[in-house]
């Protein structure tokens, strides 16, 4: 019996129909897709009556920042944690107060900003700027609150 090593002279091999699919599975996986988000952080707390080598839980609590204008985008109030202070730079001075000068409770300090939506973007920065560190007299920067993080548009 003889084998014949070579196809048939009238079988052709058409690989069109095989990369279409191809193509309509990629486009497919592709349209499907859904990235998930990554997930943040858990706050982790050892069980009661164990003690961490950490910063304290008191003093690494997030601060909580309200910034309200006025009608015409002027800064009009300023609130952390739901006390009210007089300007930008008394709420510089009551987050160095919290903070103290301990750079791992200021690393793992959070600030929350919540800002109306008319307020003129200048004071926002501000804020960050004031709750992020200090310009110390030798020229060196003092780190206050670690993180800043925008609340929710009110």
């Amino acid at each position: 019996m003889r084998i014949r090593s070579r196809l048939p002279s009238g079988v052709q091999l058409d690989m069109t129909p095989m990369i279409d699919i191809v193509f309509q599975l990629l486009v497919f996986f592709a349209m499907t897709l859904r990235v998930a988000e990554v997930e943040g952080d858990l706050a982790m707390l050892p069980p009661a009556g164990e003690s961490s080598a950490g910063p304290g839980r008191d003093a690494a609590l997030p601060l909580r920042i309200s910034l309200r204008a006025d009608e015409h985008g002027a800064l009009r109030a300023v609130e952390l944690n739901g006390r009210p202070l007089a300007s930008i730079s008394a709420l510089n001075a009551e987050v160095e107060r919290l903070i103290g000068d301990d750079a791992a409770i200021a690393a793992a300090t959070e600030a929350y900003l919540a800002c109306d939506e008319s307020l003129a973007y200048e004071h926002a920065v501000a804020a960050i700027t004031a709750v992020t560190g200090t310009r110390l007299a030798n020229g060196e920067i003092k780190p206050l609150a670690g993180e800043v993080r925008f609340a929710g548009a009110r």
